[in-house]
């Protein structure tokens, strides 16, 4: 399973931020991209990646097929993007935005989403949250709910967008061995990264230049 770029450029606000990308994100590995600044276009990339965004050229494949043809709940089960910030329905608890998609999309039983859930959770560590309301988390919190939003799904394909700013080390490893064991499990992983981050655990490092995505050395 793998995502791949064919020519894609993309344009923010009348402006080029990159362009012909040709690139493949392959099952089994996480590739990190290093942010190159603020406004570099990593998150966009993310983005157009997940479906959430059309404003590029070109092409992105994922198993083949064209993004832009999925339906919108083909992007929901297959694409799992983690938001940096947000992506949680008010209207529903911690507890209800992860059960919410696994009863809609995937026809679980109540006690079959539970039994998910409880092992996601716990491999987070994020159990104490689940009672809570969206607006009562901050952003580390929000990050990793939507995270295991993604891991409750089995999305075959994983974007986390700066989801370790803000965390403690102990935090920070235990989302890196999350993410390790779902490339482990055959998974596509595709994390943005800023300075400082913990990206070691990645097997492909790419960075933001002029308007390319390059090998970071």
């Amino acid at each position: 399973m793998t995502m791949q770029l064919r020519d894609v450029s993309i344009d923010v606000q009348g402006r080029n931020i990159l362009r012909g990308l040709e690139l493949e994100f392959r099952a089994g590995e996480i590739t990190a991209i290093r942010k190159a600044g603020v406004l570099d276009g990593s998150s966009t990339l993310l983005r157009c990646c997940a479906g959430i965004e059309s404003s590029y050229r070109g092409k992105i494949l994922w198993r083949g097929c064209d993004i832009r043809s999925f339906t919108p709940e083909q992007r929901f089960r297959e694409l799992g993007y983690c938001h940096e910030r947000g992506g949680l329905i008010s209207l529903f608890d911690v507890y209800g935005n992860l059960a919410l998609p696994l009863i809609y999309h995937f026809n679980l039983t109540a006690e079959n989403a539970d039994r998910v859930i409880r092992r996601v959770a716990d491999s987070l560590e994020i159990a104490p949250l689940l009672s809570l309301e969206p607006f009562q988390l901050n952003d580390v919190q929000t990050r990793l709910v939507n995270l295991a939003r993604a891991l409750c799904m089995d999305c075959s394909l994983i974007m986390v967008d700066e989801i370790q700013t803000g965390m403690s080390l102990d935090m920070i490893q235990r989302v890196a061995a999350v993410l390790r064991d779902q490339a482990d499990a055959g998974k596509t992983v595709i994390m943005i990264t800023t300075v400082g981050d913990l990206d070691d655990f990645a097997h492909e490092h790419l960075i933001l230049r002029e308007q390319r995505l390059e090998d970071v050395e």
